[in-house]
């Protein structure tokens, strides 16, 4: 139809009817369902977010959780279907205390409350809970609905504010009733002032208060202290003191003194607040402690002065009285005399440990005890402490074997004076306390580094042994395991206490096992540097063609000489009497296979060494050409003859340095007939000779004639001068190779003398020539002072033999 026509039809219409129906509310309540259904949604969303939702059975049986409460709780929904929410109880309410929520709940009220709940790794959290009943179509309770919402960071939140308010409460009150609190304007006017600044100034508030802290002053600051201390607060920074001030009544006190600067809003300084605490009772608790620790220090320094006179005063007569001794035993005596001998210097050897104890207790409580390391070779240094006391062990007929065991041969650096002093004391100690027996030295490395070595000592005795008390006390001073003065065994104490002071200066331990009665075991580790001297080898290869027989009753001795023999890879057969000797030497005899050199024990029981060596020298068939070398621990003067008539080859003294045994065996394996010369540890020393001039300076005649007759020892030439002056007097008109000086001479002691020979306008003929103070100044200090002066070297009295041959070695011409 075309629009001319469509037009027509519409112009012969009369009009139309319109039929609307308003759905204006329709429209509204479909759209505010469509709102409420997103808000629902989006609420929904929110509870599914940020809440845990739970519904339950009357009974109380989970039927369903969401995301949120898996999440928190840390079960899986399996977990929690059909379980009750106790899986969750915290234990933090009592029973009755849910049965009232039932009871609300089935009452068709709602429920609220904090409740801590326990998650499934045992943490504790909190929710904020509300419970809401469920009802069916008759409106019965059939269950509740649960809305939780984590509330535990709130709960650490106030928690912790609840803490800083009472810390900041008490520390108000700390405040108040222990510091002087103030605070003044930028001027230093005081605004404010509390309680105790009133109590402790004398001051009242109204006396303070627009005032400046200067009427405190009490002048014992310049004005040029106070300006530092204003200007560093006006610069923003806090300051700090202690300060004297001035009260009221004209009394001083001291306060520890904080100031810190306020600021106003623009961060511009207002003002600043003082903080001082009263610590005029700690001052005067310092003061007086400063007062007694000069006091204690003149005093320790009168003691040391004191014990340095007496040391001096003491060591002068020993040095002569040992000196002579040593003289005495290198002539001919009789067997009596040289016992008496051997005794007046085990007695003078004693009596000078006591006073080195007494020395080095004065020592440590002046804290001057001190260490001076050097190297030192251990087998010679062990060696040489058990040759030292083997006098007071075979005085008691005990077996003292030291070492007990193979020693390394390396080099170390340490204190040796105070090893020898430790060893010293614990080996005394074990021979003491031991009646019959014996007492083993072992020394063996504990642990080894590039740079150090710890070396573990063990003294073993079958004495006496201790309790369990006594060992708790063992390194006490002046602790003896019995006091009485009826004891049996005597001493000062200060050994065992003084042996511990020394282990631990040297980074070690120390101490003891034992049973009562049946012995004990004293130990102590000591930290040595190694030594990067490089020593020639000691070579132990020359004896393995030798078959050699030991023959000793004491086990340890046995193992000792085994493992000696063993590491010079020797073949050999340990036995332990004289009996199984001669049974072994017929049974290898006749294999054609006999010993070369036999080593028996001098001491054993039913047959003893000499009655041994006898019976083995009279069998002329069997084994007549074994050599014979005896070992004794109580070797006399007139052994010598003996021994020789019944065919020894050698004898040596217990305990026996092991170089020496092996140098010894080695010289009677190249012994071819019977005159040979016995090999005996009292065969004449061939002692260096020194083509020199010494002038010994002395005022002791006794010590003259000890330093003398030892010199002479060496071939030296030896003159005499009793003080400073004579010795400048000798020097300036002979010539000398090396002075001996004394220190404390009259006219002229040896400090003097030594400045004045070594001044540039000395008349002396050499004022290069070395000096080697000879004294019996020991305490801490006196080697500086010598050395300061310009000696060269440094020997305590009393002289060691050994030290002067080590003296003359390092100081004469070669």
């Amino acid at each position: 139809m075309n629009k001319k026509k469509i037009q027509s039809r519409w112009k012969s219409l009369l009009g139309f009817t319109s039929i609307r129906t308003d759905i204006t509310q329709q429209k509204k309540d479909i759209d505010n369902l469509a709102i409420a259904k997103q808000q629902a949604e989006s609420a929904k969303f929110a509870l599914d977010q940020h809440s845990l939702v739970s519904i339950a059975d009357v009974e109380g049986n989970i039927l369903y959780v969401n995301d949120k409460f898996v999440e928190i709780s840390g079960y899986q929904e399996s977990e929690l279907l059909g379980k009750k929410h106790s899986v969750l109880n915290s234990n933090n309410q009592p029973k009755s205390y849910w049965q009232n929520m039932h009871e609300t709940v089935l009452a068709g009220k709602t429920w609220h409350d904090e409740v801590r709940n326990r998650a499934k790794n045992g943490d504790y959290y909190w929710v904020d809970t509300t419970i809401v009943p469920n009802f069916d179509s008759n409106k019965q309770v059939n269950g509740f609905t649960s809305i939780r919402t984590d509330i535990t960071q709130q709960k650490k939140d106030i928690d912790n504010l609840a803490i800083a308010k009472q810390q900041a409460e008490s520390a108000k009150f700390a405040l108040d009733q222990h510091s002087l609190v103030s605070i003044a304007d930028v001027e230093g006017n005081i605004l404010y002032v509390n309680d105790k600044f009133v109590e402790i100034s004398g001051y009242q508030e109204s006396e303070l208060l627009g005032k400046k802290h200067s009427v405190l002053n009490s002048n014992n600051q310049p004005k040029s202290y106070w300006q530092n201390m204003h200007e560093t607060v006006l610069a923003g920074k806090t300051w700090h003191d202690e300060v004297r001030n001035r009260a009221k009544n004209g009394d001083y006190y001291w306060v520890d003194t904080t100031i810190v600067p306020n600021f106003d809003s623009d961060k511009q300084v207002t003002g600043f607040t003082s903080i001082r605490t009263d610590i005029t009772q700690q001052k005067e608790i310092l003061d007086n402690l400063s007062i007694a620790k000069q006091h204690a220090e003149s005093a320790t320094n009168a003691k040391t002065q004191f014990l340095a006179t007496m040391s001096h005063e003491i060591r002068t007569p020993m040095n002569g009285v040992i000196g002579m001794t040593n003289l005495l035993l290198d002539t001919s005596l009789n067997k009596e005399q040289h016992n008496f001998a051997k005794t007046v210097k085990y007695s003078a050897e004693s009596l000078l440990t006591i006073i080195n104890d007494i020395l080095d207790f004065s020592k440590i409580e002046a804290g001057k005890l001190e260490l001076e390391p050097i190297e030192f070779d251990l087998e010679l240094l062990l060696h040489d402490i058990g040759s030292s006391i083997a006098f007071q062990a075979h005085n008691k007929e005990l077996e003292l074997i030291c070492p007990a065991n193979v020693i390394t041969n390396q080099p170390f650096i340490a204190d040796p004076g105070r090893i020898r002093q430790i060893l010293n004391n614990l080996i005394g100690n074990s021979v003491k306390f031991t009646e019959e027996g014996e007492v083993s030295v072992y020394c063996k490395v504990q642990e080894q580094s590039e740079q150090h070595t710890t070396l573990l000592f063990e003294i073993t005795d079958s004495g006496i042994g201790l309790t369990d008390e006594q060992q708790g006390k063992l390194f006490e001073r002046f602790s003896q395991a019995d006091g009485s003065t009826t004891r049996k065994y005597g001493g000062t104490g200060l050994g065992l206490s003084i042996s511990k002071q020394l282990v631990e200066l040297m980074d070690g331990e120390i101490g003891s096992k034992s049973v009562e009665g049946k012995g004990s075991t004293f130990w102590f580790t000591v930290k040595v540097a190694n030594s990067n001297t490089v020593r020639s080898k000691k070579v132990f290869d020359n004896l393995q063609d030798q078959k050699i027989l030991v023959v000793d009753d004491n086990l340890t001795n046995r193992v000792l000489l085994g493992e000696l023999l063993t590491k010079w890879q020797v073949e050999h057969t340990l036995v332990d009497s004289g009996d199984k000797a001669l049974a072994t030497l017929t049974e290898e005899s006749a294999k054609g296979a006999p010993y070369h050199i036999a080593i028996l024990d001098m001491q054993m029981p039913e047959m003893d060494g000499l009655q041994l060596g006898t019976r083995i020298k009279n069998d002329s068939q069997s084994f007549n050409n074994t050599r014979l070398m005896m070992l004794t621990s109580q070797g006399q003067r007139g052994d010598v003859e003996r021994l020789k008539a019944a065919g020894f080859n050698g004898y040596l003294n217990k305990p026996v340095d092991q170089t020496t045994l092996y140098n010894a065996l080695m010289s009677i394996t190249e012994i071819h007939s019977s005159d040979k010369p016995l090999v005996t540890s009292y065969s004449p020393r061939e002692l260096p000779q020194f083509n020199a001039r010494i002038l010994v300076v002395e005022d002791n005649a006794i010590n003259q004639k000890v330093a003398q007759g030892l010199l002479k020892k060496f071939g030296v030439k030896v003159e005499l001068a009793a003080n400073g002056a004579e010795a400048l007097t000798s020097l300036e008109s002979l010539p000398f190779d090396l002075v001996f000086m004394d220190c404390q001479m009259p006219v002229m002691d040896g400090y003097e003398a030594t400045q004045k020979l070594r001044h540039p306008d000395s008349k002396v003929l050499n004022r290069d020539i070395p000096i080697v103070a000879m004294t019996a100044n020991t305490m801490e200090g006196d080697k500086e002072k010598c050395l300061t002066v310009g000696m060269n070297d440094f020997i305590p009295k009393p002289i060691n033999p050994n030290k002067v041959q080590e003296t003359l070695y390092r100081w004469l011409p070669k």
